[in-house]
């Protein structure tokens, strides 16, 4: 894995092993990035009234391919958490009506899903999945249960950012659709750390970014939705492309991608970003680092003297979470932790315990853990 850290920009001499944050992008993907930005300056006009359309859409049609879809069921985002303001804005809501997530949610969504209840004097209802995680039988068992003839939504992530899980999400969406209950999946952290299939996994959102482990530029996510949801989605900015909705051929580019005048080479950069992974053997990459992250839990749980929260090596991928004894300020000590070590890894409390949370990409190798590992022991 040492040859890949050639082909990324990251500051020499940090350890870098926060890319579930906010990703980082290779060299030759950047260069592509920059390379539409220049194709926008030199003529604006051209670009936008005359091209921009062949453009987004050979974008849009080479991501569908990497996510399994038709092209026709996603569109472009600038992040996960736009994508979950814009659904949760489509659920038809009353008082009483309930949605329900997991204590495993991103912070951001989770406040999403309470200003929309609140303002519909609506229900969030937050099933407590346990550590360590249980079996795929029982995490199922346990949402099942809190169904009832209230609920509107499941929203759950695909992999969990406070705690790195893998959920069943094939599973929950077979036994949703038996129960005629809609889910939206929050993959923010999942493309590009593991394989997605929409179309098997068929679920009726789903959002994910392509900026984290896709490694396309900032800025740059996608919004799937379902054919047979499409007529519940409102744009978040109306636009010209509203006069649209209500006609028969329902392009979701055409309704939501063009919001005024913006920058869209992020997402035009999408299909290098999937061939910089088709040209360096991604799946391999991929296993290097889940092999890599294991050892990494291992070495956290010897120095730390904590157990494991995971059941299995199958329910995380490329980025663990570990606990941590308790600290009094976990803002601080990260500050500390990079002040003195030079280490970029990030500390964050979830259900009132501390954890630090290990990001693992094809620029990391073991002389980074065994960094992180000395580093934790002397402090």
């Amino acid at each position: 894995m040492n040859s890949l850290k050639s082909y990324f920009l990251l500051k020499p001499g940090i350890v870098f092993l926060n890319h579930g944050s906010f990703g980082a992008t290779p060299k030759p993907v950047f260069r592509e990035y920059q390379k539409w930005q220049r194709i926008l300056e030199k003529q604006p006009v051209e670009f936008f009234v005359n091209n921009f359309l062949d453009y987004i859409t050979h974008a849009r049609n080479k991501l569908a391919e990497y996510v399994h879809c038709d092209p026709q069921n996603l569109f472009f985002i600038p992040n996960s958490t736009f994508g979950v303001n814009m659904v949760s804005r489509g659920v038809n809501l009353s008082s009483g009506d309930e949605i329900i997530i997991t204590n495993h949610e991103y912070g951001a969504c989770s406040l999403t899903w309470q200003y929309i209840c609140n303002k519909y004097q609506a229900n969030v209802k937050c099933e407590k999945i346990p550590v360590p995680i249980p079996t795929t039988e029982e995490i199922i068992k346990n949402l099942l249960k809190e169904i009832n003839s209230h609920t509107k939504l499941v929203f759950i992530s695909h992999i969990s950012s406070p705690t790195s899980i893998i959920f069943p999400v094939q599973s929950i969406c077979n036994k949703l659709k038996e129960k005629n209950i809609p889910i939206f999946i929050d993959g923010a952290h999942a493309p590009g750390q593991i394989c997605i299939d929409l179309n098997e996994m068929d679920p009726d959102y789903y959002v994910g970014n392509c900026h984290k482990w896709m490694m396309a530029p900032k800025g740059s996510a996608f919004l799937y939705i379902n054919p047979r949801v499409k007529k519940n989605l409102h744009p978040l900015v109306v636009s010209w492309g509203y006069e649209k909705i209500g006609k028969e051929a329902l392009d979701l580019t055409e309704i939501f991608q063009w919001i005024g005048t913006d920058d869209p080479s992020a997402y035009l950069s999408v299909p290098s970003a999937i061939k910089f992974q088709d040209e360096n053997h991604w799946d391999l990459v991929q296993s290097r680092c889940h092999q890599l992250a294991q050892y990494t839990y291992k070495t956290l749980e010897q120095v730390t003297g904590l157990p494991c929260i995971y059941s299995n090596d199958t329910q995380y991928a490329q980025m663990i979470t570990s606990p941590l004894p308790p600290m009094n300020n976990l803002n601080d000590a990260k500050r500390f932790f990079y002040k003195k070590f030079k280490i970029e890894v990030p500390f964050l409390e979830w259900e009132n315990q501390p954890y630090i949370r290990v990001s693992i990409q094809g620029y990391n190798d073991q002389s980074d853990i065994d960094s992180l590992e000395e580093a934790l022991k002397q402090v």
